[in-house]
């Protein structure tokens, strides 16, 4: 059983956040940490789970650091999305990362 919380927070804190994390293991291990998504994506309110999202987000990101090499060249964190109205006031947000 998992319980969600739908809060309305802002996606950019979430992924400074997640980027912060990876930096510090970025740095132990001599990989180059890279971000990039839209400015937009920085401003964006979304409604959900704010910590679970950023709690899975930085676990895929610290994986990716843990098993990369620094010959391997930098990992990447991005963020594409893609907006769907589905009336006159609310839209569906993708977010892929």
């Amino acid at each position: 059983y998992l319980e969600l919380n739908s809060v309305k927070f802002n996606l950019g804190e979430v992924l400074v956040a997640v980027t912060s994390q990876g930096m510090i293991l970025s740095r132990e291990r001599q990989v180059r940490l890279l971000h990039d998504w839209p400015s937009e994506v920085s401003s964006m309110y979304l409604y959900g789970d704010n910590l679970r999202l950023q709690q899975v987000l930085a676990d895929f990101l610290l994986n990716a650091l843990q098993f990369s090499q620094s010959s391997d060249g930098p990992v990447m964190f991005k963020v594409i999305s893609r907006k769907r109205p589905i009336g006159t006031d609310v839209q569906v947000i993708s977010l892929d990362f």
